[in-house]
């Protein structure tokens, strides 16, 4: 079977790209397994979807979806491809939630959920045989006007996937600069976390369960693209870097023993490396920056959504991690159902007593399969999306949609967010030449020109506007005073 695998491009979007594990990873499966398939980023590409078509010729296309963002463009492939007769499959994170509304469209055959790889080579399999697709696992369809989903399948087996072939995508297009190295690309290591936070999909989609790789395969792609792609480090984008010490100690030692000169980075979990060795060890084996999700300076908060975190912990941790050079990178989340005033004030100051430290805050979103979105269905605080348009209406942490605080007012959210935006543009981190605002242009430049001119031209716009609006703070002095978002000491 032939096959083309879409990243879908997300209009007017100026943020760094990067590599799409997930199809690149059934990709190369597919192949390893006899079939025949490619990865076609449409961020970069610009040939018609009219000429990739008369190209590859496919028997049968995917499309994933990883954000809500992805669906419009998901829509223009999915109608073309069914133009030429091609069956068109549906999956990611976000297209496994919204499989219903996906399939009572005209557009969609078939929706792959949750993980892809056995479901995809079985569905290859079938159509080399010509064998109909009824009893594969992990699979939704339509029959008879009616709603299928068939039985979830086993969790794969990461050690038994064959190494990720990076020779279907142009490696030098997802490189970025981070903290202290250049050229990074992502990878992963694991998939799967085993907490349950109430707003994450995580609990849903990989039922609070993680995996890991094998370390050679991983070993032996990171030394593939050192020395073939020119990679400098690597961004783990896995869910949870470490579970435990001895977990987080054997892989440092690893890559240590391996010889691979690099950098890397990744997310992790407090509690976990709990002393100054265990950051001397991370540093020495490349790790040169963390991601850390913090999510809220309200201890209330942290356990009214199922978060583990302790607030001396978390202090603890991020200064043992700075201490040895490794940037921590923060993330917080803003408008928590049930959020008070006095909790987004014990968030900021929170934030603000961590000095020299990268903060990302996101608004607050109901994640379609979260327990969070379900309980506010059932309290009829949202009406939930019943079809494509409704889920494509949908924007992710980049605008308040809802507000499901107690007591705070939109533009006390939108305010605190964009003084923390502007406080990050400024700030001089470990191993940073200069400031945070020098690496982000850098890294967006490099995006911008790598989709091509008339993207750049389009995206500067953008940008410029996003920046002047961060600057709107300045019309906010009681909201500035109200939260104490001033930027002197």
């Amino acid at each position: 079977m032939k096959t083309i695998l879409f990243f879908p491009r997300i209009d007017g979007s100026f943020r760094a790209s990067y590599a799409p594990l997930g199809i690149l990873s059934i990709a190369s499966f597919l192949n390893a397994n006899g079939h025949e398939a490619v990865v076609y980023d449409r961020f970069f590409e610009k040939d018609s979807l009219n000429d990739v078509f008369e190209k590859h010729r496919p028997d049968m296309i995917g499309v994933t979806i990883m954000s809500h963002a992805f669906i419009k463009d998901a829509i223009t492939i999915s109608k073309a491809a069914k133009k030429k007769g091609i069956i068109v499959v549906w999956g990611g994170t976000v297209g496994s939630g919204i499989a219903r509304a996906a399939l009572e469209t005209d557009f969609v055959d078939y929706v792959s959920y949750n993980e892809g790889e056995y479901t995809w080579r079985d569905m290859a399999d079938a159509f080399d045989a010509g064998k109909p697709f009824d009893d594969i696992k992990g699979l939704c369809y339509m029959k008879n006007g009616e709603f299928v989903k068939t039985p979830m399948g086993d969790f794969i087996d990461l050690t038994t996937l064959p190494p990720l072939d990076w020779t279907l995508v142009d490696v030098s297009r997802y490189l970025q600069k981070s903290y202290g190295y250049d050229n990074l690309i992502n990878i992963y290591y694991s998939k799967g976390c085993p907490n349950r936070c109430k707003y994450c999909y995580n609990p849903n989609y990989n039922r609070s369960t993680r995996r890991c790789r094998s370390m050679d395969v991983l070993l032996g792609e990171m030394k593939y693209l050192k020395e073939n792609c020119n990679v400098g480090g690597f961004d783990f984008t896995d869910d949870v870097m470490f579970l435990t010490k001895k977990e987080a100690h054997d892989f440092c030692n690893r890559i240590i023993e391996s010889g691979i000169d690099t950098c890397w980075s990744g997310y992790l979990g407090f509690g976990i490396l709990n002393d100054y060795e265990d950051y001397e060890l991370l540093y020495k084996a490349g790790c040169r920056s963390m991601i850390m999700g913090i999510e809220s300076g309200s201890e209330r908060i942290l356990r009214s959504v199922n978060k583990a975190n302790k607030l001396d912990k978390v202090r603890s941790n991020i200064e043992m991690s700075v201490k040895v050079g490794i940037v921590p990178i923060t993330m917080f989340i803003i408008g928590f159902p049930g959020e008070t005033v006095e909790d987004l004030k014990k968030t900021v100051d929170f934030a603000k007593s961590l000095d020299g430290i990268a903060h990302s805050f996101a608004y607050y979103v109901p994640v379609p399969g979260s327990e969070h979105y379900k309980e506010l269905v059932e309290a009829g605080k949202i009406k939930e999306c019943e079809t494509i348009d409704d889920y494509a209406a949908v924007n992710p942490m980049e605008r308040i949609v809802d507000n499901f605080t107690e007591d705070i007012p939109d533009i006390d959210l939108v305010t605190v967010k964009k003084y923390m935006r502007l406080r990050g543009f400024f700030l001089k981190t470990p191993g940073e030449k200069g400031i945070q605002t020098l690496r982000i242009l850098d890294n967006t430049i490099r995006t911008w020109f790598r989709r091509g001119i008339r993207n750049f031209v389009k995206i500067s716009f953008i940008s410029v506007t996003e920046m002047l609006s961060t600057l709107t703070i300045f019309l906010h002095p009681k909201i500035r005073k109200k939260y104490g978002l001033y930027f002197r000491k």
